[in-house]
């Protein structure tokens, strides 16, 4: 009898211990996760993902991406609607109650982002000096309180490697400030 019971205890605690892994989300990206170089890795060809929760969506053509290096105007960049593929499937599937938004850079944006890389090798710019932002442009299709919900921007590139998010859990009202509200979604 005694037998049977730890079994059953074994399979409970493996299931329970494998719902907790799926509503991990992206704080949990595993142990070889890395962030981005904002000198080798091919800017142009990530893919993010916008980690929401249900009732928060991206407002189209508000998602800026901006890349800074020392001596040379900032490039900003909109972010455009990406199809899914295979590099999706490098990110861990979003929580419950979350959604993955997936964004890219429009190829004119990828092709300055690139010269600018280049540039920056070229001149041996030192990577702790270059930035690499996402402000991520919002609205609401459900009334939210934008300090009791938190959001995350992933990334995925062709090389396979998992990346940490560049925005990891973060409250909307730190984004945006405590006093923004989120516009209607269209």
């Amino acid at each position: 009898m005694l037998k049977p019971l730890r079994s059953l205890t074994a399979a409970l605690a493996l299931a329970i211990s494998l719902a907790a892994c799926s509503s991990m989300g992206p704080s949990a990206p595993g142990p070889s996760a890395r962030a981005v170089d904002t000198l080798t890795d091919d800017i142009g060809a990530l893919l993010f993902a916008l980690d929401l929760p249900r009732g928060i969506g991206p407002m189209p053509g508000a998602t800026v991406l901006t890349y800074a290096i020392p001596a040379a105007r900032p490039i900003k960049a909109v972010l455009v609607s990406a199809d899914v593929d295979d590099l999706a499937s490098q990110l861990p599937p979003p929580g419950n109650g979350r959604a993955y938004y997936f964004l890219a850079l429009a190829p004119k944006d990828r092709t300055s982002i690139r010269t600018i890389q280049a540039g920056a090798a070229g001149a041996h710019v030192a990577e702790s000096n270059v930035t690499l932002s996402i402000a991520p442009g919002l609205c609401e299709s459900a009334i939210v309180d934008p300090s009791s919900v938190s959001i995350s921007v992933l990334a995925a590139s062709s090389g396979g490697e998992h990346l940490l998010p560049l925005i990891d859990r973060r409250p909307i009202s730190e984004l945006l400030g405590t006093t923004a509200t989120l516009p209607a979604c269209p």
